[in-house]
């Protein structure tokens, strides 16, 4: 007979370095691919259309044992909420929810209202990191890490 436990996918870090599930690294993962995708072939609409594609923004890939490891220690300190801060060469989102969300509803959500932001600015064909970005889409601009042509 197999144990439940046995039949469940397994985490993709070995050590539970990050604390997600299988379940909750897929969905951060294919959710921030999803709207990078959107925002590299020109469907990602902001404040005056669409924005201009990035033809050489990639696809993410899963970092346990850094982005992970790190997330998973800052998300732990609830002393710090809107005061974290990023590992150099990251960038880093944060967002707190009631109780009654689950984590993969909380993940999903996270990830859609910062990439929203996009509809507070004008990219601009030039694409560049502008005040207006800086205040009303912040949390854009880490998620999509843009890079524009």
């Amino acid at each position: 007979m197999l144990a439940v436990a046995d039949a469940l996918p397994k985490s993709q870090c070995p050590n539970d370095e990050d604390g997600m599930t299988y379940d909750m690294q897929t969905i951060a993962l294919n959710a921030h691919n999803y709207y990078r995708r959107l925002t590299a072939t020109g469907w990602a609409q902001d404040s005056k259309g669409y924005a201009p594609r990035a033809k050489k923004m990639q696809a993410l890939k899963y970092d346990c044992t850094n982005a992970g490891a790190e997330s998973k220690n800052q998300a732990h300190d609830c002393t710090k909420i809107g005061q974290y801060t990023a590992k150099a060469g990251y960038s880093l989102n944060y967002a707190t929810f009631d109780y009654t969300v689950s984590e993969q509803d909380a993940l999903e959500k996270a990830i859609g209202e910062w990439f929203g932001q996009l509809k507070n600015v004008d990219l601009g064909e030039e694409v560049k990191y502008t005040n207006d970005i800086k205040t009303s889409a912040k949390d854009f601009a880490n998620v999509s890490n843009y890079a524009p042509n």
